[in-house]
């Protein structure tokens, strides 16, 4: 899917790493994730963008989460900031970088769920090789509760 709506690529991003788990984090069918991903999931890319952009309970945790972090976040409206959250996933075996803002997953080759952590690692330390005085990288991992 990609990002058409402003500010919101850590949005898209959890849907991302949702959308490829649903056998392992089991969204609640209930609540606006799980909504989202049963109403969209035989939605082509571009419409399942276009139902982003219109969903009230994907936009209503998009803003409760931005206001729950430390800085003040930027409206919907404001140009994009330099910043930017992509999701890793495992698919068939193969490492998948989803970025919002391309038209198209990026295979970054073999992969498994034993080795994800190890192989998302590999392809981030190339992207922070790129900048090593650039500290603006974190990594989010989603797993079931305890």
């Amino acid at each position: 899917m990609k990002q058409t709506v402003g500010n919101a690529c850590g949005t898209v991003a959890i849907i991302h790493s949702i959308a490829n788990n649903t056998k392992i984090l089991s969204p609640d069918p209930k609540k606006a994730i799980g909504k989202f991903l049963e109403k969209t999931k035989s939605m082509s890319p571009k419409e399942r963008a276009k139902c982003l952009e219109i969903d009230q309970g994907i936009m209503t945790l998009h803003e409760q989460s931005a206001e729950e972090g430390q800085t003040e976040p930027p409206s919907r409206e404001e140009p994009e900031p330099c910043l930017h959250f992509i999701t890793y996933v495992c698919v068939d075996n193969e490492l998948y970088e989803l970025d919002g803002r391309r038209h198209y997953p990026v295979n970054h080759g073999k992969s498994s769920p034993d080795t994800l952590l190890e192989d998302a690692s590999r392809v981030i330390k190339k992207l922070m090789a790129i900048d090593p005085n650039d500290v603006r990288f974190n990594v989010v991992a989603l797993a079931p509760s305890c």
